[in-house]
């Protein structure tokens, strides 16, 4: 028997849901005593951010890290000794410090690990230095000897950093010039290949670095610190939403991961779609439906909004998916009824787009080896109403569904009564009335259907935009079982 999913909700037959709270993976620090280590303030800040920590022990076995990085949402590479100049090829500086060659093999199988997974990552100190490394950077050993200027980078003062505008690190911090503190004699010499500098000291030191295509980032000096210990709140948001700041599948180009392809049935209808193709046996499938601003005939449109969060998420939890984005043509819908009225009866047939795209679910997996018990289905605007039909209409197809800022018809809810629905839509949402999703809650919980409800507040139409960023909502929704 499916997990009950019901959610209790108020006389309005709503739960007021934000986002989750988040994992926060910290790395062990490897101390010489050999016990699990990280220093508190690292725990401190996440933990007052609203999140979890959760100390990693080293492990260079990368099936344990894997699973290790299957239970996080955010990965912290903390502060401490030199990096090995070898890693970088250079030869150790007399002016070299303790180095700890255990922990930089821990970190760079740690980062293999979290990049194949496109898990958000942020260096702080020395780990903004590690990745500099791991990613083909230099350092400097040494900056009073190799790099002497103004700015004292190991002094018990602060100093200013200019941060880049419209960088990731500014839109975090809300500020482009910031005094910070300085607990280092080492920094970023030759900038990893892919990565940018966003902030610098006044002496020309890098004090900041991100990726431009990974949700990987770095910072010189101890936002920790200064939160926890100084009260500077600015620096509360990079331990908050660490999964918005660092860009998490900003670079993921959903053109790429997909094929442009044409169903065409034996009647001759054609429907065009992109693919993911899966790359294991037995994976999962998905029927993304797409908005109204996506039809067209170009088979491209489709990918605008979803589809690089959704296959983001399924590569950061190494799994392997197939993904069908069909595109509606011009002048069709998934349903052919008013978004805007305050209800609407099902049609007695599905749109010809929306039948063309259940024959494509069913072909595939005649023909490919797809887990039939791992069929979703998932939607927003248009794609919310599709959503809802094709669960009335095949509920024996799917594990679950996820209609975002859609509607239904509320009298046809107990057909798919056993199927857990995942519902999402924004509060202030002024182009499809919030009460269409509530009335179709309202109705599954009558029935005592398996329904999950997610009202942003004060959130538009734009309620994807949380809804596909939600590792925890995903996570809930893609587990589901036939």
């Amino acid at each position: 028997m499916k997990k009950l999913l019901v959610a209790l909700f108020a006389a309005s037959f709503c739960l007021w849901a934000g986002a989750a709270p988040l994992v926060v993976g910290l790395a062990d620090m490897c101390s010489e005593t050999n016990a699990v280590s990280v220093q508190t303030t690292y725990a401190a800040a996440v933990a007052a951010a609203g999140n979890t920590p959760l100390v990693l022990p080293a492990e260079t076995d990368r099936a344990v890290v894997a699973r290790m990085l299957a239970s996080v949402d955010a990965l912290v590479l903390c502060g401490g000794e030199d990096v090995e100049p070898r890693r970088y090829g250079a030869e150790p500086s007399p002016r070299l410090e303790k180095v700890n060659l255990r922990r930089d093999a821990w970190e760079y199988v740690l980062l293999d690990e979290a990049v194949k997974r496109r898990l958000p990552v942020i260096g702080i100190c020395r780990g903004c230095q590690l990745i500099n490394v791991y990613f083909g950077g230099t350092l400097w050993q040494d900056l009073p000897t190799e790099r002497p200027g103004p700015v004292v980078h190991r002094g018990k003062g602060p100093h200013a950093i200019q941060i880049v505008p419209g960088s990731r690190l500014a839109g975090c911090l809300g500020s482009t010039n910031l005094m910070v503190n300085t607990i280092h004699h080492q920094a970023v010499k030759d900038l990893a290949p892919g990565f940018r500098a966003t902030a610098q000291a006044a002496d020309g030191v890098v004090e900041a670095i991100e990726s431009d295509a990974l949700p990987v980032v770095g910072v010189q000096f101890h936002p920790e610190k200064l939160f926890v210990k100084k009260g500077r709140k600015e620096f509360r948001e990079l331990f908050a939403n660490p999964l918005k700041w660092t860009g998490r599948g900003k670079g993921v180009d959903a053109a790429t991961l997909t094929t442009p392809c044409a169903y065409t049935n034996a009647a001759g209808e054609v429907l065009l779609y992109r693919c993911a193709a899966p790359q294991r046996a037995r994976a999962p499938l998905v029927l993304f439906l797409h908005g109204a601003g996506e039809r067209g005939n170009d088979n491209t449109k489709q990918l605008v909004h979803a589809v690089g969060p959704i296959l983001d998420f399924f590569a950061r939890k190494g799994e392997s998916v197939c993904l069908l984005a069909p595109q509606c043509p011009e002048g069709r819908k998934w349903v052919e009824v008013d978004w805007s009225a305050p209800s609407h009866v099902m049609p007695a047939q599905p749109s010809d787009p929306l039948r063309l795209a259940l024959e494509l679910v069913d072909k595939t997996i005649r023909e490919q080896d797809i887990d039939p018990a791992r069929v979703y289905v998932t939607g927003l605007s248009m794609g919310g109403f599709g959503t809802w039909d094709a669960l009335c209409r095949r509920p024996e197809l799917f594990a679950a569904g996820m209609p975002v800022c859609g509607g239904g018809d509320p009298q046809q809810v107990a057909r798919f009564r056993t199927v857990p629905v995942y519902v999402v839509h924004g509060g202030a949402d002024k182009v499809v009335p919030t009460a269409r999703s509530r009335a179709m809650v309202s109705a599954l919980w009558g029935v005592d259907g398996h329904v999950l409800y997610t009202e942003y507040p004060g959130c538009g139409h734009n309620s994807w935009g949380p809804a596909f960023s939600d590792d925890a909502l995903l996570t809930r929704f893609f587990s589901q079982k036939r």
